[in-house]
């Protein structure tokens, strides 16, 4: 990013965070649903956010939207993009989100995301007794996130979800009440289930901005290519790469389903909508045959409709303790 008035001088550090926090927008105002905000005909703007005003109380739900905020702030590219890249070791990023984390640590707002965001995720996690650390988890995988992103292998991946998605979902789970070892496995499923959907909505987004999160093995044993996956052509070979994507998404899901069990009935009935909707968003890619570039994932009125109609009315395996 360069400043107008001197083309071959970049921005400093402070500029770039003035410039990001002048082109963040107002967040829509009902995320319980799937279909995008979009700024432009055919890349989204912001995905749903899973849990982000329904199944809480009143006391629970600013908190809540405190932390999604918090998590949203340092996924926003304006900044993260800008940055030097992280890829080389003690790079210019490496020592800043090295710092950013430490002034977490301390109580102190952060410079990568506006000051009101930082103060109400400390604030939310000091009301309810939320873990910190988790917070400092997201701060230090941001700097995978800015890019450029590619992962040799699932587990290079799974390393990143664990830092990235995953303290976000048990910073959820545990204002939920949520916060026993032999729960933690079921957090984790449900955080990679959405990360997989999610990434898929927003592949056309990912590879534009840099981020490849499909690992290089799954890359080389379906001969897709990074230019492919950035032109967005579907051929047989990209249909059973990007089919290989939404099981990842549908086996974490359904090792996450066992969570349903233990939410009180109000969270449990969140959990049925946003589980089932995210499995019809994969079942909307299969439709399409996999084409997640021509146009935006979302699903229809009727198909939005029946998921509810399915979470309240229909049978499944979900039995909430009351």
């Amino acid at each position: 990013m360069w400043d107008r008035a001197h083309p071959s001088q970049p921005l400093s550090l402070a500029d770039l965070i003035r410039v990001s926090y002048s082109k963040i927008g107002n967040r829509t105002e009902n995320n319980t649903s799937f279909s995008l905000p979009v700024s432009s005909p055919d890349i989204p703007d912001s995905l749903p956010m899973p849990f982000y005003l329904d199944g809480w109380n009143r006391r629970q739900l600013p908190h809540a939207q405190a932390l999604w905020d918090f998590h949203e702030a340092l996924a926003r590219p304006a900044l993260l993009l800008a940055l030097p890249s992280a890829s080389t070791s003690r790079s210019p990023a490496d020592t800043f989100f090295d710092e950013e984390c430490d002034r977490l640590i301390a109580g102190k707002p952060l410079r990568i995301i506006p000051e009101a965001v930082s103060k109400q995720a400390l604030a939310a996690c000091e009301a309810e007794e939320l873990p910190r650390a988790l917070l400092v988890e997201q701060v230090s995988a941001a700097r995978v996130w800015a890019g450029p992103a590619r992962f040799p292998d699932d587990r290079a991946v799974n390393d990143f979800m664990e830092q990235w998605v995953c303290p976000h979902a048990r910073l959820l789970a545990h204002l939920a009440g949520i916060s026993g070892s032999w729960q933690r496995n079921y957090i984790d499923e449900l955080a990679h289930g959405f990360f997989w959907t999610g990434r898929l909505m927003a592949l056309k987004r990912d590879v534009a901005e840099g981020r490849f999160f499909i690992p290089e093995t799954d890359l080389v044993q379906h001969s897709v290519s990074h230019n492919q996956l950035l032109e967005g052509r579907v051929d047989e070979s990209m249909k059973r790469l990007l089919w290989k994507q939404t099981i990842r998404a549908k086996n974490a899901f359904a090792l996450a389903e066992p969570l349903a069990l233990e939410l009180p009935r109000r969270k449990a009935g969140a959990f049925k909508r946003w589980w089932l909707g995210a499995l019809e968003v994969l079942h909307e890619i299969r439709r399409r045959e996999y084409d997640v570039w021509t146009r935006p994932i979302t699903l229809s009125v009727r198909s939005r409709i029946q998921v509810r109609i399915q979470a309240r009315f229909g049978r499944t395996t979900f039995r909430s303790r009351g």
